[in-house]
């Protein structure tokens, strides 16, 4: 729809690689913040219709949902529902509709350490930001977290269509206290609108590269969508195929990373939230997905990039160094924690 209503050089286009679904999909034009968010003002970019602001404020989101649902605890004082979905057998397999791809019908710990991260964050990094999410899965806990903590707009996006659907349930539990909250498509690979380019504050991701090629499709998305002066925040898996090239993908789009701390509070608070979805979840849990918190293949770094000589980078450069230990932890994980019977690297 997007690429029918705008002409060849309202696009940007990246190249079609090897992305087999995944963490992408397909969102209209969001609004426009009337004030500058974090890092740096808004101004550069115009006004839309208003009309796409209810677009996208309400679209992407059911008003209600009859599924049923459980509370989640973050921690300081977060709280939130997440809808409990049917359990499903034979994941990924051809007795499933996820035949093409399993991957985010259950939550990855890397999805809940963020989440966590961002309840416990002390500043207002968050306040009035509009922040997109790749790669949300069926919960799409941190766009819910990034929501309650203050974002003007929040957009969760995934590649596989029973994700968004999910992740919507998720997000009518929480309706009452959710504003500008919507889950939709979008393929990183496609085509951007000229209004989405350059309009996010913040865009965020959680444990999404799992295949060699991914980073480097990943990196020029966030380049195209961040403003100017806006934040990137994510988790990268210590033991995921091809993660560890997702620093050296930001760093050609010019970014600059640093690893964030995980105090034990967040630690605590994501491991108890993990033991709560374990014990009433209604899925067969497979493979790495995400239960299994102290899963060696599990772990992951907290990073957040922000471009080379914008104001306020005063920090080193990590992502060498962060490049390192993601590389060295996936030969550890070879040599030490060998895959379960049955498991696949898409689980």
């Amino acid at each position: 729809q997007v690429a029918a209503e705008s002409s060849r050089s309202d696009l940007l286009r990246f190249p079609r690689a090897m992305l087999g679904c995944w963490d992408c999909l397909a969102f209209s034009d969001p609004p426009r913040r009337a004030n500058g968010g974090a890092g740096g003002s808004s101004d550069k970019s115009p006004d839309v219709d208003p009309q796409l602001v209810s677009s996208c404020v309400q679209g992407g989101q059911p008003a209600a949902t009859d599924m049923p649902s459980m509370s989640l605890n973050l921690g300081a004082g977060v709280h939130l529902r997440v809808a409990k979905q049917e359990r499903i057998k034979d994941v990924g397999t051809a007795a499933s509709h996820f035949q093409q791809d399993s991957t985010g019908i259950t939550p990855w710990w890397g999805g809940l350490l963020l989440a966590t991260w961002i309840a416990h964050d002390a500043s207002d990094a968050f306040e009035g930001c509009n922040i997109i999410e790749l790669g949300c899965g069926s919960y799409a806990l941190p766009s819910v977290a990034a929501s309650l903590r203050g974002a003007a707009l929040m957009v969760a996006t995934d590649g596989c269509n029973a994700n968004v659907g999910f992740a919507r349930s998720t997000l009518a539990c929480n309706s009452s206290a959710l504003k500008g909250c919507s889950a939709r498509s979008f393929a990183w690979q496609d085509a951007i609108a000229s209004s989405e380019l350059g309009f996010w504050d913040m865009v965020m991701f959680a444990d999404v590269i799992y295949k060699h090629g991914a980073a480097a499709i990943l990196a020029q998305t966030i380049a195209a969508l961040l403003r100017t002066g806006g934040v990137v925040v994510g988790t990268v898996g210590l033991h995921r195929m091809g993660s560890s090239e997702i620093f050296a993908e930001m760093q050609k789009m010019g970014f600059v990373a640093q690893e964030i701390p995980v105090l034990n509070d967040v630690l605590s608070s994501a491991s108890e939230a993990s033991a709560c979805l374990n014990a009433d979840s209604r899925f067969d849990a497979v493979g790495s997905s995400a239960w299994s918190t102290n899963a060696l293949r599990n772990d992951c770094k907290l990073v957040r990039w922000t471009r080379r000589g914008e104001s306020g980078q005063e920090s080193p450069d990590m992502s060498d160094a962060l490049c390192h230990q993601v590389l060295h932890a996936t030969y550890v994980m070879e040599d030490v924690e060998p895959a379960d019977a049955g498991w696949v690297q898409s689980e």
